[in-house]
């Protein structure tokens, strides 16, 4: 009986942690995270990649989609690299628990979001500046 009892209110007290709604928190907020996302089928799906500033890495995949990848640390060696390896450690999808490899050595990412084509953004930008 008493472990019913006990069951019961440790139950009741666990209720309202389990009904906060998280998301709803973070929509709240100014600066919510980008969503996470990942690379499905990444050995045969990377096509591309580019690295428009120190320590981020734009990655082009299949059907022109366009990923934004950053890491823990510095990345030595990323800026000046001809080639990359993308270590998704064993399963076919590359994460925020992806590594990249360098020359100098793996780089462990720490965030991948889905973003617009740049090339497009950029265009339209250059479009904007000539009708000013």
């Amino acid at each position: 009986m008493k472990q019913i009892v006990t069951l019961a209110l440790l139950t009741g007290l666990a209720a309202p942690a389990l009904a906060f709604d998280h998301h709803e928190a973070a929509e709240g907020s100014e600066a919510a995270e980008p969503e996470q996302t990942h690379i499905p089928f990444a050995n045969r799906s990377i096509r591309n990649w580019r690295v428009p500033e120190r320590d981020v890495l734009l990655i082009e995949a299949n059907h022109g989609r366009w990923y934004r990848a950053e890491f823990t640390n510095r990345c030595p060696g990323l800026r000046f690299t001809e080639t990359l390896g993308f270590d998704t450690g064993g399963t076919s999808r590359f994460d925020r628990f992806s590594r990249v490899i360098t020359r100098d050595g793996p780089c462990f990412v720490s965030s991948l979001v889905a973003i617009p084509d740049p090339d497009e953004e950029e265009e339209a930008a250059e479009a904007d500046a000539a009708a000013e």
